[in-house]
């Protein structure tokens, strides 16, 4: 039933063992060109190995990333029968992976253009510094790296002139200086910097002074940036679709109210936990941002009027995040996915709002059918 079959996805799959992957390994055939084992916490080496044999030089996309009983063999096994084909390798949360690995996976896989090794333990400066060789990466997630530094990023990104996605959130030995470097990369058009507590204010004025190509801009938990620096944000990047400042608590009405307005292709938007929003600052959302398609507004001031508001006017509006929002009535909510559901709505998450409400009253949200309410 494999012969055809071009691509596998077993993600999750933890309860899959030796005998399972030998299955597989026996039944596919080199027509494969994608395998997807996420989290499948019971393949070994030798399974691993036998995929990688089974598929010579047919695979393009592996996925590998939390599979904690595998070894650097496995990396070698990848490269000695795909290091032609391959352009997309997954590997992280993997632990036992090394500097070796690394080395040898960028001096030998010359089509790759996507690499993620995030949280990856067991790599030092001297690994994710070889990283600069892999000439032909479009995207890179190099998260939650403790040996990432401004001197090694630095090494990456000027290597790197096909670079369009970069990824070094929780990275927390990179600084202004270092983030300040990632202006070099022209061709980037994605960037994430969530977690990384200590950047300021300094290194985003130059980011976004420097990247007005930038279509998505992940900032989420960065304490220190003002809501002035938003206005910059805004001002320069006025292309950007997809924009995560959630935890962004110094963020008030006026920093919304022209990044709504600057940019009014957004998509995607949360302000998760902007408590210095006000009802009025929210409102802007339904004023400007006609082309959102997910929200997340949980944990801020937003009431009924404000959401009524984006029913109205966010028609291609999906999906909608307003958990534990103090000034959302039940009958407020009713009426946002009433209006909403009758348009592109179809998920909404509202959980701890109504913990006072009467189980017959919320069991109205089941009546509605085309939309998953979670409450």
């Amino acid at each position: 039933p494999l012969e055809e079959t071009q691509s596998v996805n077993l993600s999750g799959c933890k309860h899959i063992d030796k005998d399972g992957f030998e299955l597989l390994a026996n039944t596919i055939t080199g027509k494969l060109r994608c395998v997807e084992f996420e989290d499948c916490e019971r393949i070994q080496d030798e399974s691993a190995n036998r995929i990688m044999r089974s598929c010579e030089n047919s695979l393009e996309y592996i996925n590998f990333a939390g599979c904690s009983k595998l070894t650097n063999r496995t990396v070698f096994s990848i490269v000695a029968h795909g290091n032609i084909t391959i352009t997309s390798l997954i590997l992280n949360r993997c632990p036992w992976l090394k500097d070796d690995a690394i080395i040898l996976i960028t001096s030998a896989c010359q089509n790759l253009w996507q690499l993620g090794v995030s949280q990856c333990s067991g790599l030092t400066s001297e690994g994710l510094r070889a990283i600069s060789f892999s000439k032909s990466l479009r995207t890179l997630d190099l998260s939650l790296n403790s040996a990432l530094t401004d001197e090694v990023l630095a090494a990456i990104i000027d290597s790197l002139a096909l670079l369009s996605s970069l990824d070094v959130s929780g990275c927390e030995n990179i600084s202004d200086e270092g983030v300040s470097n990632i202006r070099r990369v022209r061709n980037l058009s994605s960037l994430d910097l969530s977690g990384n507590m200590t950047l300021t204010d300094r290194s985003l004025v130059v980011l976004a002074s420097e990247c007005p190509q930038l279509i998505s801009l992940k900032c989420m938990m960065l304490p220190n940036i003002s809501s002035k620096t938003v206005q910059t944000i805004a001002t320069y990047c006025s292309s950007l679709e997809d924009v995560d400042l959630s935890y962004v608590s110094l963020l008030d009405d006026i920093g919304l109210r022209m990044l709504v307005r600057r940019c009014g292709g957004l998509k995607v938007l949360n302000l998760a936990w902007c408590e210095s929003l006000t009802p009025r600052g929210l409102k802007y959302i339904s004023e400007f941002s006609m082309s959102l398609e997910t929200l997340n507004v949980s944990h801020t001031n937003i009431g009924d009027n404000e959401l009524e508001a984006i029913a109205d006017n966010c028609g291609k509006l999906m999906t909608c995040h307003a958990v534990r929002c103090q000034h959302i009535s039940l009958a407020g909510a009713l009426r946002f996915i009433q209006v909403a559901s009758s348009k592109s709505l179809r998920r909404v998450d509202l959980r701890r709002n109504f913990h006072k409400a009467e189980p017959k009253d919320l069991k109205r949200f089941d009546a509605i059918r085309s939309v998953t309410i979670l409450y």
